[in-house]
């Protein structure tokens, strides 16, 4: 037994840039795909928001258009290792709004994601995982599956009496070809970077209940836990797992994924960013790229 929803290649989940608010935008997903990344996400898509704001929307799909064409071209021209693959991230907790989000950009991403964690007030992503929303995670996640493009899952640590490894048979019975795990409780900020909370040995645990249960078709990958590039082999490997998803430290340093690179120069990340930025510019909006050249800067210059 296995997803019934279509799959992206295993290869693919090896090394994953999470979905971040405001800086997963085209010019940092190249950077991050050219220098080893196998797999990009777009940020949260809100789907009302992605449905009604008509800007929002077409500010969206210019991004995924320019990346689907950079896609062509390199194919025209025998492909590569560093094909940009993008998911789409979408939340939501209304079955018709996320399926109608999905059917907007569902042919320019190779992907679908769902949910993600964040907005306690618009009652979605990390906020659904708990018992009492189970019943409309399953159906978001089982109706979602039926559009022709593979459905990636990402969750936390659920609160008692679920467990990690429950809750992802439930996601992939709904449907899911891939589960990540932020092996975090939701949570304050505080949370998310405190280690006395990271649970990386629940992520394992997911993974080898999938297989038990028929669902070995399933990628498992984990997230949290990364600080070096050598954590993220020794964490893949020690777990069991397809692949491991990074996000602060790769906001920070866009390499992150390459090994033996050169040391960190801000100005010159700042400046490669920059110039991708001026290719694209009308798909990049003047608040993403503040934030990565803060990024860049302040975390590497604080170094």
């Amino acid at each position: 037994m296995g997803s019934a929803n279509p799959s992206l290649p295993v290869d693919c989940l090896k090394y994953v840039q999470a979905p971040m608010v405001g800086i997963s935008d085209l010019p940092f997903r190249l950077l991050v795909a050219h220098w080893g990344c196998t797999l990009t996400y777009t940020q949260m898509l809100v789907a009302p928001h992605l449905l009604t704001s008509l800007e929002f929307q077409q500010q969206t799909l210019l991004d995924l258009e320019f990346g689907r064409a950079i896609r062509h071209n390199l194919g025209s021209n025998g492909g590569s290792s560093r094909d940009p693959l993008v998911v789409a991230q979408l939340a939501g907790n209304q079955t018709e709004e996320l399926m109608q989000a999905g059917k907007v950009v569902m042919s320019l991403v190779d992907g679908i994601g769902c949910p993600q964690q964040r907005a306690l007030e618009g009652h979605y992503g990390g906020y659904l995982v708990n018992k009492t929303d189970l019943p409309l995670v399953t159906e978001l996640v089982s109706n979602l599956s039926t559009l022709p493009i593979p459905l990636l899952t990402k969750t936390r640590i659920p609160p008692s009496p679920l467990t990690p490894a429950a809750y992802a048979l439930h996601l992939a019975q709904a449907g899911s070809s891939t589960i990540t795990l932020h092996a975090r409780p939701v949570g304050s900020s505080t949370k998310r970077r405190d280690l006395k909370h990271l649970r990386t040995g629940a992520v394992g645990e997911v993974k080898r209940t999938l297989v038990e249960a028929g669902f070995g078709g399933v990628g498992v990958v984990g997230n949290g836990g990364v600080r070096t590039w050598n954590d993220v082999g020794e964490l893949t490997r020690r777990e069991g797992v397809d692949g491991w998803m990074v996000g602060e430290e790769l906001s920070a340093d866009f390499r992150f994924f390459t090994p033996n690179k050169p040391p960190c120069n801000p100005l010159e990340l700042t400046t490669q960013y920059l110039d991708i930025v001026d290719l694209y510019s009308t798909a990049v909006p003047l608040f993403s790229v503040k934030r990565h050249v803060k990024d860049f800067t302040r975390t590497n210059l604080q170094a």
